[in-house]
């Protein structure tokens, strides 16, 4: 294994492999953000943000029982061998 100190090839190399994954999990985050900042805070109107909210925790929930399902059944070792020789590959 060799450290890579070049900034440019550790961006080129993000911007290739983790960058779009990323880019979705921030955007479902901010999106929830935005939509709860629309959302009226009285409860009682604007039930269509409040929807989407829910559906947004949901997936946000299901990702998480995804991770953790991977975490226990030990494959997390396998996945992460994985995605080295796909980025060795890549790279």
């Amino acid at each position: 294994d060799v450290l890579v100190r070049d900034f440019r090839a550790i961006a080129k190399q993000y911007a290739k492999t983790w960058l779009f994954i990323d880019l979705a999990v921030v955007s479902v985050d901010w999106s929830a953000i935005g939509l709860q900042s629309v959302s009226d805070p009285s409860g009682t109107g604007n039930t269509d943000a409040k929807k989407y909210i829910k559906i947004i925790r949901l997936l946000k929930a299901f990702r998480l029982v995804r991770v953790l399902a991977v975490l226990r059944s030990g494959r997390f070792a396998q996945v992460q061998e994985a995605a080295v020789r796909r980025t060795n590959v890549l790279g």
